[in-house]
Order: C-alpha cells, then structure tokens, then sequence
C-alpha cells in the first residue's frame, strides 16, 4: 500500500545499512542519485567532517545514518519524507529530525549538506542557499549536490559568492559535487517579502518552489472554469499547492479542507486564506494520512502530482484517486485535471464511472460520480 514503509533498496555499496522509504519521497524506491553522489564523496571528504551537521534535503535521512556520530539535524519540508525519519529515529537521541523551512532554520553548524532544488526553481534553490549561509558558523563547509541541466554551475557560483570558498569536487555524469567554506565577512541575506497576485477575487501569496506560486496555470485555470456552483458543499482540496483551487471554491461558498506534502505550500495556502479573508482548515498531510477515517466530503478536486523530484512517479496519484474514493460521500465527486497522457481513467473504473469534461490541447479534466 501506498502508506506504507519499505526497505530501500541500496547499492552494495551500503551493505550492511537498512534505510526505511516509501512512495512519495524523493529517490524511491532507493536513493536519490545526487544524494548517492554525494554521500560516495563524503566517504573520503577533502577535510574531516566536523559536528553539528545538518542535512537541509534529508529525504529517506541516509546521512542520519552515515553520519550518526556528528549529532545530525535531518530536515525535510516533505511529509512523506518526515514519516519515514519520525519512524527510522524515533529512538535514536543523538538524530534531531525537523519539519521546516529554510527561511525557519536557526543554529550554528559545522558541516551542511543539501541537494540543490533545481527542480523547483532559482528562487527556491536562492532560498536554501541563504539558510544555509545563514546558519554555517565561520568555517563551516557546505556540500552540495545537484544537475548541471537543472542550473548547478549557476548556483555553484551564486554559491561561493555568500560562503567565500569553494571548489567543485567530483563530476559524474550529469551530476556535480561542490564544497564550500564559510570565509566570507559578509552578513547574511534577509529574506525577500513574499509575493502574491490576484486571481478571480483571491488574493493568492508565493512561496519559493510552490507549483504555481507566481500565476495561475493553466490546469488549474481549466478546473475552475468548469467547476460551477459547490456553496455550501464540503470540498476537499487535495495537493493544494498556494491554495489557489480551494480558495477561490470556498469564495463561492464552500465548505473547504486543503491538504498538501509540502510545507511550503501549507504555508502559502494558509497565507492565501488569511489574505483572501477566507476560512478553511489546512494540514500538511502526506496525500489524505492527515484526515480522520471517518470523514466525508461532497466534492474532492484535484491537479495531482505526477513527479517526485525529476521522477514520473504514478503511485502518489494513484494515492489521490484512492483518497478521493474512501473519503467522498456516496454521490460525491472528484474532479480531476491532469496531463492528457497520464492514464487515470483506469484508476477510477472500479468505483465510479468517469467522464471527460473538457480538453485542451495539453490537459484533460476529468468527473468521476461516486457510486
């Protein structure tokens, strides 16, 4: 089943150590290729590692492992990550595990490791970098791992210009490792103001590496347009990314509960609530673990992901369609936009019978009935 926790599969490289992971986090069923890369790099460090460490993208939380001895802080934003590191840690004192933010993060740290977000983008990638800067003591070093296709020379430099020092240490294929040291006198970067926009009278805030944090896109978009009347229909937003569906739904009145894997975007739907003078409930939730057994919803609406970092991965949306049908009340409909590639229909056969709504010439937006 989808919620639950597996042993990874590692490279015998790693015999010996038994990592948990599940669907949903980043590199499974094994390791994320960077963070592989850069824990081989690790194994012989072009100086010794020093504690505190901290691991800014801890994923499934290898380094806890590796580096147990340096009192490690694994960090995750994922709720699906955190579950795996509450379950593997839950008795091992020396290994802090934290749900946050870059911008959140406080301390001082020897050693930090990070897998740069290019996927998400510069400003999230910018975002990451200023924490780390911010919470590296002089001298500390920075390991990072990233793709050179996803901008990592670019922020390799953006990189050594906050942290002083810094060399690339190993080339892999597409993959990089670069280290940093903390020499610089300069203080850290302050944080931006988040940034928001208006869309169909919501004011809708931003959060660096929010699917859509700066405009609507056009799934969504479509989603709304044919939506229609849900006042006073409890709807379930599920992967609310900024909040942009389920605010402008509980602006025509529903009933709303958003749920989403990433903190950011809790975060930022919280904000476009708050802004939009709208009620709702939001929780970070690792696709529905976040709702009671026995809750119920008249409309569930959804652009579900179908990447985990650069992976097509299809069980996370499968993990939506099956949340949608054990929480919806008979009757009840799920209302889906998706790529027209991906092959949800089928998914949807054994408990309602689907239909297409509209088509454009990338997306499809499906309606599946309840029964």
């Amino acid at each position: 089943m989808y919620s639950d926790l597996y042993t990874a599969r590692l490279p015998e490289e790693y015999a010996g150590l038994t990592l948990l992971t599940k669907a949903g986090v980043r590199g499974f069923p094994g390791l994320d290729e960077a963070q592989d890369l850069l824990m081989r790099v690790l194994e012989a460090p072009p100086l010794p590692l020093e504690g505190p460490l901290i691991d800014l993208t801890a994923m499934s939380g290898i380094s806890g492992r590796l580096f147990d001895d340096l009192s490690p802080t694994l960090v995750e934003r994922s709720c699906a990550a955190l579950r795996v590191l509450r379950a593997q840690y839950a008795d091992e004192e020396d290994v802090q595990v934290l749900a946050a933010l870059p911008p959140d993060l406080s301390g001082e740290y020897a050693t930090l490791l990070a897998v740069l977000p290019g996927d998400r983008g510069n400003e999230a990638v910018a975002e990451l970098l200023r924490a780390a800067h911010r919470l590296a003591r002089p001298g500390a070093v920075l390991y990072l791992a990233g793709d050179k296709n996803r901008g990592f020379e670019r922020y390799f430099k953006w990189a050594r210009t906050l942290f002083g020092e810094g060399e690339i240490l190993e080339r892999h294929k597409g993959l990089r490792i670069a280290a940093l040291r903390n020499t610089a006198q300069t203080q850290p970067e302050t944080e931006p103001p988040p940034s928001t926009y208006r869309f169909l009278d919501v004011t809708v805030a931003s959060r660096p590496g929010v699917f859509s944090a700066d405009r609507p896109d056009a799934a969504s978009t479509l989603l709304l347009e044919h939506l229609g009347d849900v006042a006073g229909r409890r709807l379930l937003d599920l992967g609310c990314g900024t909040g942009l569906l389920g605010a402008v739904a509980a602006r025509r009145g529903a009933r709303v509960t958003l749920l989403d894997d990433d903190l950011g975007a809790v975060a930022a739907s919280r904000d476009t609530l708050r802004l939009s003078g709208l009620e709702g409930r939001v929780l970070h939730s690792d696709v529905g673990s976040a709702l009671g057994a026995d809750e119920r919803f008249d409309l569930v609406i959804t652009n579900p992901p179908f990447h985990v970092g650069s992976d097509l991965v299809l069980e996370v949306a499968a993990e939506f369609i099956e949340t949608a049908a054990r929480h919806l009340e008979p009757g009840g409909e799920l209302w889906l936009v998706a790529n027209q590639f991906l092959p949800y229909e089928p998914l949807l056969q054994g408990w309602a019978n689907p239909s297409e709504v509209a088509r454009t010439r990338s997306f499809k937006l499906l309606r599946a009935r309840r029964t």
